[in-house]
This record gives C-alpha cells, structure tokens and sequence, in this order.
C-alpha cells in the first residue's frame, strides 16, 4: 500500500461509531442459539491462529462458515469484521454480509446490524466524500428493521448516530434529535440497561452541535437522574458554552475518520458500565490507543496529515451550492494565488455538485435536468463530478466492481464519456490511502479507454490532493505501465494548473515530483487545463506557453498539444460555445491560433479513428505534437509558444 499521507487515530469521531456497535449488542446477545457460543469462539480461536500464522484468506473462511450457520451470532460477527479490518479486506465482510441477506429467506435484524457496521469499518479507506455513501448504506439497513418494528432500540438510534455525524450542511441534524427522542420513549418501558447512557449523551450532543446548549443540558441532566454520576454526562455539565459548542462540534466533525474506526464491542460483556464511554478530551497514549474493550481510540498528536480533510471541512459548504461558489478557498490545497480570476472555484464547485446528484439519489431526469439549466463552461465539470459519484456508489457497495461503470455512463452524453472516466479516477485519488495494487486490479475490469481516462483522474487527485509540496505523492507514476503512467503524469499536470496557475516556480516543483519521461505529458495535461477552464480567454493561451517554455526550457510542442486537447474535447460536447468564446478574443491572432489548435485535435483524432486506432492519450497527443511540429515557423527567444498556420 502506497501511503501519500500518515495516518492518524481521530478519537472522537471513532468512538461515536463505536458506540453504535456497542449499543447494539445488548439487544442482540439475547438472541443468540444458547449453544452457540462455545462453536462460536472454536471458530474464533481456529481464525485467530490462522491470523498468526499470515493466513487471513483461510482465518476468515473459517468465521465465515460458521456465521453462515449461525447469521445472528453478533460476538461472531464483531470478530469477523474486525479481523477483516485488521488485514485490510474491508470489502469482505460487506460482500460477505450482503450475500446473506440475498440468500437468506428469514433475515434475523443482528444480520443487519452487522452489515451496517461493516458499511462503517470501512469509511476510514474512503475519506469524507466517501463516507456518506457508505453512511448511506448503513441506514439503509437500520431503517429496514424501524420499518419492520419501530420500538427497536438499535436500530433508532443507529440511524440518530450517522445522521448525528453528517456535515451541517445536509441539516440532517433534526432527523438525530428525533430518533435519539424516540430511544428515550422506548427506554422507558425498559430495565434500565447500561447503553441507555448512550441516548442521554447523543441526544445532548446534537443539541450542542447547533449551539442549544440550554438544551443540551437539560439531556445531559436527565441522563444523571438514571445514571448518577457517571463522567461524560458530568464533564459535559462542567464546561462553558463556548467550551460546550467547540468540543462537541469537534467531536462530531466527519473529517476524523482518518485513522481506523474501532468497532469493537467486547465491553458489552462486562458486567459493570465502565467509567467513560465517550470521552470529550483527545488523549495520545503510548500504546497505540486501545482503550478498554476498544471503546476509545487516541488520536495522535501529529496532524499534519489532515490538511485535505481540513480543506474539505472548510470548503464543502460552498462547494455544494453554486450561489456560494466564489467562496471556495483553494489555497488550502497549496494553491500559490487566488483562484477567483481563473474560476478555479467554479470548476470545483461544479465537479462537487455533480457528484453530489449520486450521492443524494436522484432520478435520472433530475440529474439531466441539473446538466441542462447549466451553462456550456460548466457542464463539463459536471460531468466529471456525475462520473466520480458513479464510481463512488459502485466502490462503496461491498463488491466493489467497476463492471457497471460503463453501463452507467450510457445514460448521459456520450460526448462527456472521457470526462465520466476521468471522474472515476478522481474518485479514486479522493481516498485518504491510495492503494494502487487495489486501483489497478478494479481499473482492470474497464476498458483500455477507459483504464487510461481514469488513471489521468487519478493523477489529477493525486497531484490536486496529496501533493503538499515535496511532490513525493507522484512517485506513483513510477509503479504504473507506460500507458497508464503517462495518462497520470497529463492529469497531474491538468491538477497543477489548477492549483498554480501561471506561476512558473510552483509548476517547475511540481514536475520536479514526476520522473523525467513523463514530465512532457505533465506539460501536456498543464495545457489542456489552460484551454479547459480558460476557453473564454483564449487571448491567455499562448503567453502562459511562452512562459511555459522559457521556465522548463523545452520546445512549447506539449503544451500546444494539450491545449489542442482540452480544445477538442469541449468542440465534441458543445461546438458552437467553443466557438463563441474563441470568437471573443481579444485579439485576431489569438482567434485564429486557438481556431488552428482546436482543427489540430480534432483531425487527429479522426485520422486515429479512421485508421482503427485506440484513443489514447499517448495516441492522440502524439498525432497533435507531429501534425503542430510538421509546420516550422520563425524562431522568437521572448515568444517561443507559436502556432504554425
């Protein structure tokens, strides 16, 4: 596994969703078989020696034959998904789990639950785009068993904990308080059990997390009038408002899912409630930060790993409404200067927006209805956001096959088809942890066109996200074939252009990260981001060229080759806007330049066509930079970037 950033224990958030699988358990060890458990942890000490010994495939084989005898079993499955998370296979347990409700005809609720928590184990691997999706499914499966009986105290209070944790913009914060209101009412009618602790904190704690803290109090209170007291309820009670509304917003931020979320629910089994369950204070242990039975997870103190997740935080507000789109601050990706004047924010703005179509599940019509009220400079973006969130959906589902993909993506333009595969790849270099063995095995199942579209996303995530400066994150490039290399290092070069601009230092460090037979591609991909988000400016085109040139001391064939792409792609979507805004040049020669470029791609890309060649990147740009080289035109040292015509 290739790690482009440390990991980090983030305490609060991990101990929140550890909560729900503790709360689960008293409900569910009552239905286990009363001979169950001795097969039970036969099976666990067969798996946990298969574990020693380095044979995870064979450990989990074993636990999986026995939970399919015994499906309800929820000390089982707490062990099997956590051995699945020790060696990495988040995806079995989901795959594992979700087979089972396929197959079976009586569905017992523990079968569920454990289905849900394995949708949680594994938010950490996706990062906080991918953890709504995931969030998604887990209440999904909650919500089935509410719908089935709605006294069921797990399951209530299993929906309040992820929409408790969902980011404020969604509002979801009101749906929490009412499902934590309606474990209260069932608590009632209940012996007192030691997870009812739980509802009184949660409860408090969405209040808190919207300022109400007279609210929160008065939870937090009633919680003592049960449980006399007990600490989180009373180190709560002690802090200000303003500590009260820090904290507590701190805790529920969904960027803490950096570091491993610890579902451990050993603790059920002891005969007392522990002194804390859901602790406020970060604490940095020694020991890795196991707390009692894998209640509390420390966070370590270094955090300089959470920049992208801090920008996310940050920006994600603005990033999902288009009328507060000139708020996204790109600076915190390393951006050397404002993005306003290149409308960078725009294109973030419009790619966010389009993944979000997906995630909120909305019907085909809404979605082409979106691409149709937006404007020719956005849809591209958009659709680029449409293929990330497609590509998130299939990820997230526990079979994690990318074989749909292109079924998928016959729904909308073919004409946007490159930038759907683009999109998948972002998606990809979204995750907090890129695993490239995982990538290139799941890219396997696409197509050869497809494969190196998506790995120029990759790239561009990559470069955009993880690239804090040193460039070491596109050492990656290194570990890819050819093909797939070079389409990273265009894309990389495409991010570059977003975060730099035309600031020519910045982008000689940036290719500086990249080995130096894909630094052309990464000129290249710089191009066509010239040329995709500045097609109104084309007057642009050639000074940023010239500039190119000069800095790099290379011939400017790349980069005239990749605005030449960036050119013809926006000409097969939207012909007549491409040549509206070549028309607005400033000047003449700008037009007749860009208009020359635009010819250039397009005729090589038929001349590929027409031979039955496949349309690569390499492919298609090696026939631009020989149809733009065949050409010589005057020599000039201050403006070397020209365009033969």
């Amino acid at each position: 596994m290739i790690d482009f950033v440390k990991r980090r224990r983030a305490a609060l958030a991990l101990v929140a969703l550890s909560a729900m699988v503790i709360v689960a358990v008293g409900l569910w060890f009552a239905l286990r078989p009363p001979n169950g458990r001795a097969f039970d942890h036969k099976a666990m000490a067969e798996a946990t020696a298969l574990l020693k010994d380095g044979k995870r495939e064979q450990a989990l084989d074993v636990v999986e034959k026995r939970l399919t005898a015994n499906p309800d079993s929820i000390e089982l499955g707490n062990f099997y998904r956590a051995a699945a998370v020790s060696v990495k296979l988040h995806d079995r347990p989901i795959k594992f789990f979700a087979g089972q409700l396929e197959s079976l005809k009586v569905l017992p609720d523990g079968l569920r639950f454990n289905l849900a928590f394995a949708y949680i184990d594994k938010i950490p691997v996706v990062g906080p785009m991918g953890a709504g999706f995931l969030s998604k499914r887990a209440i999904k499966q909650f919500q089935t068993v509410v719908d089935k009986d709605p006294d069921n105290w797990i399951g209530n209070y299993g929906i309040g904990m992820n929409y408790l944790h969902w980011p404020e913009y969604f509002e979801k914060n009101d749906d929490s308080m009412h499902y934590f209101e309606k474990c209260l009412e069932i608590q009632k009618n209940q012996t007192i059990k030691p997870n009812f602790v739980l509802t009184f904190i949660r409860l408090g704690d969405a209040y808190a997390k919207v300022g109400q803290v007279d609210k929160a109090r008065q939870a937090w209170q009633a919680g003592l009038l049960v449980f006399p007291g007990f600490s989180d309820l009373t180190t709560r009670l002690a802090l200000s408002d303003a500590e009260t509304v820090s904290l507590i917003k701190e805790m529920y931020n969904p960027n803490n899912s950096i570091g491993e979320i610890n579902t451990d629910i050993s603790i059920l089994w002891a005969e007392k409630l522990p002194e804390s369950t859901l602790p406020l204070k970060r604490m940095t242990v020694a020991n890795g930060g196991r707390g009692i039975g894998g209640q509390f997870v420390a966070e370590k103190a270094d955090d300089s790993d959470a920049r992208y997740f801090a920008w996310f935080k940050k920006n994600l507000p603005f990033l999902v409404r288009r009328t507060e789109a000139a708020k996204v601050d790109m600076r915190g990706l390393g951006s050397t200067e404002e993005s306003d004047r290149r409308g960078i924010s725009f294109v973030a703005n419009d790619m966010v927006r389009g993944f979000i179509t997906q995630f909120q599940d909305e019907d085909h019509a809404a979605t082409l209805a979106t691409l149709d009220r937006a404007t020719p400079f956005d849809r591209p973006f958009l659709h680029e956001g449409i293929g990330m969130g497609l590509a998130a959906n299939l990820d997230t589902d526990g079979d994690g096959s990318l074989a749909r993909f292109e079924d998928q993506i016959g729904a909308f333009d073919p004409a946007f088809r490159r930038l759907h595969y683009a999109g998948l790849g972002m998606w990809y270099g979204l995750s907090p942890t890129v695993n490239l063995v995982r990538i290139r095995k799941q890219f396997a199942e696409l197509s050869l066109r497809a494969q190196i579209y998506a790995y120029e996303g990759l790239g561009f995530s990559v470069s955009l996200f993880h690239n804090s400066g040193n460039a070491s994150a596109l050492e990656v490039a290194d570990r890819l074939p050819f093909a797939a290399a070079s389409a990273f290092a265009h894309g990389a070069g495409r991010a570059m252009w977003v975060k730099f601009g035309p600031d020519m230092n910045a982008f000689s460090q940036g290719l500086a990260g990249l080995p130096e037979r894909l630094r052309p591609d990464a000129i290249s991909g710089f191009g066509m981001g010239v040329s995709f988000t500045r097609i109104n400016h084309p007057e642009e085109f050639l000074p940023i060229g010239d500039s190119v040139s000069i800095a790099t001391g290379r011939a400017c064939t790349d980069f005239l080759a990749g605005l030449a792409m960036g050119l013809s792609v926006r000409n097969a979507a939207d012909q007549d806007y491409v040549e509206q805004s070549l028309q607005a040049a400033a000047n003449p020669e700008a037009t007749r330049a860009a208009q020359r470029l635009r010819i250039v791609g397009q005729t090589a890309l038929q001349t590929l066509q027409d031979g039955q060649v496949e349309e690569l990147h390499g492919n298609w740009r090696k026939a631009m930079r020989e149809a733009i080289g065949s050409t010589p035109v005057p020599a000039d040292p201050n403006h070397p970037c020209q365009v033969p015509l």
